[in-house]
C-alpha cells in the first residue's frame, strides 16, 4: 500500500502534470488586460512543445519510462525546454506580465540548474520543483501555505520509490528554495 501511494503521488508530482495542472493558477493571480492576452497564445504553444515530445518519446519508445530513468534520455527534452522555456520568457517580459515572469524565470532557472546538474549527478527534480512551486505561490500570491506540505510529501514518494537517494532529494529542495529565493529578492532589480 505505502509504495502504491508513493508512485501515485509521484505520477501527480511530475514536472509534466504539475506544469499544466498549477499554470491556470498562476494565469488567474496576474494582472492580466486584453491586451496581455494577446501574447499568451504563442506562450502556450511554446509551453506545450516540450510536453508533446515527452509523449511522443515515450510512445515512440526514445524515452524508457515515465520517470526518464536513463539520464541521457534527458538531455533533448531539457534543451528543447530550454530554448522554448527562453522564448516564452522574451514573450512574458514583453507583455508586461511581472507576476508571470518572475514565476516562469524561477522555473527557467531551475531547468538551467537541473539540466547542468544532470551532467554529472541525479537530483530530484520533482522535490525541486515542488520546493520552488509552493514558495512561489506562497511569496507571489500570497495562497495557502498548505502547499509547503507537498514538499515532505514528494520527498517521501521519491524516497519509498527509491528514485532517489537522500541526497538527491534533499539537494531538490535546496536547489528549489535557492533559485525560488533568489529570483524572488531579486524582482525589483528584474522589473
Amino acid at each position: 500500500m505505502r509504495l502504491k501511494t508513493a508512485k501515485v503521488i509521484s505520477a501527480f508530482s511530475h514536472p509534466v502534470v504539475v506544469f499544466p495542472v498549477s499554470l491556470p493558477f498562476f494565469i488567474s493571480q496576474a494582472e492580466l488586460t486584453k491586451e496581455k492576452l494577446v501574447w499568451f497564445l504563442p506562450i502556450l504553444f511554446l509551453l506545450a512543445i516540450p510536453i508533446f515530445y515527452f509523449f511522443y518519446g515515450l510512445k515512440k519508445r526514445k524515452i524508457s519510462d515515465w520517470e526518464m530513468t536513463q539520464r541521457r534520455q534527458r538531455y533533448p527534452l531539457y534543451l528543447l525546454s530550454l530554448v522554448c522555456g527562453g522564448l516564452a520568457l522574451v514573450f512574458l517580459k514583453v507583455s508586461g506580465s511581472q507576476t508571470l515572469f518572475i514565476v516562469a524565470l524561477i522555473f527557467y532557472l531551475l531547468g538551467i540548474f537541473v539540466t547542468l546538474i544532470n551532467f554529472f549527478w541525479k537530483i530530484s527534480v520533482h522535490t525541486a520543483g515542488i520546493t520552488a512551486g509552493a514558495l512561489a505561490f506562497n511569496l507571489l500570491l500570497s495562497q495557502s501555505a498548505l502547499l509547503y506540505l507537498l514538499i515532505p510529501l514528494v520527498a517521501w514518494s521519491r524516497r519509498e520509490e527509491r528514485k532517489h537517494t537522500l541526497a538527491q532529494i534533499l539537494g531538490g529542495i535546496s536547489l528549489g528554495a535557492v533559485v525560488a529565493f533568489g529570483v524572488l529578492s531579486l524582482r525589483t532589480v528584474i522589473f
